[in-house]
């Protein structure tokens, strides 16, 4: 009896070490980690973006992206990406200082905001409220709802998922990467939105949970 209780102790340890994987493996962690990024950090990275001569006017806006994620529960790094594939920085904005294309209140240009802030703080918001609270929380499930045109040969928004997710690694520092064998990337962005390092700690967890679960079940064994 006591060798059956603690197999099954074995058998639900390996369950949880595969779930914790699969959760590892198929979902990012978009909330706000304080000390992740810095104001500095976030303005730097802009500083870099430019289309043609006009540099991006979000180059001052990192301590504004740092509080909306912190009081949104949301990261900044994101919220800078999208700005970098809808508008290219806010370099290409269709409305006055909406860089993420946010129609509030319709199409452009019936939507634009006050000032940049006023947009990181609606667009961070609503990302939590509406997206990652209702769970969209991966940037291929966001981009099902966020973009759904243009289509081009079956794929929706081509560049979306792998753009936004090229700019929040590059932001956060994060290995970009490579592209998978016998598909080519997109100009300038990963093919894959997989972290190569996920793997690793997944499978460590696993190891682990499974390793405790035999231990126990030997310990059980009858001399």
């Amino acid at each position: 009896m006591e060798h059956s209780r603690h197999m099954k102790h074995w058998k639900v340890a390996a369950a949880l070490g595969a779930a914790l994987s699969a959760r590892l493996l198929c979902a990012d962690d978009l909330s706000f980690k304080a000390g992740a990024l810095t104001a500095e950090g976030i303005n730097g990275y802009l500083a870099k973006k430019h289309y043609k001569a006009k540099a991006s006017p979000l180059n001052s806006s990192g301590q504004a992206f740092l509080a909306a994620g912190q009081k949104f529960d949301i990261d900044p790094a994101l919220i800078v990406a999208i700005s970098g594939q809808e508008t290219s920085f806010a370099t290409r904005t269709c409305t006055t200082d909406n860089a993420w294309n946010w129609f509030w209140q319709g199409p452009c240009p019936r939507s634009p905001f006050d000032n940049y802030e006023q947009g990181i703080n609606t667009v961070s918001k609503f990302l939590r409220k509406n997206y990652i609270n209702r769970g969209y929380n991966t940037i291929p499930l966001i981009r099902k709802k966020y973009c759904t045109a243009p289509v081009k040969n079956g794929i929706v928004c081509p560049g979306w998922i792998t753009n936004v997710t090229l700019f929040r690694d590059q932001l956060k520092g994060l290995p970009i990467p490579a592209p998978a064998p016998g598909q080519p990337a997109e100009p300038g962005a990963p093919t894959s939105s997989s972290k190569p390092y996920l793997w690793i700690i997944a499978a460590a967890i696993a190891v682990l949970l499974a390793l405790g679960g035999w231990l126990l079940g030997r310990r059980s064994r009858p001399a």
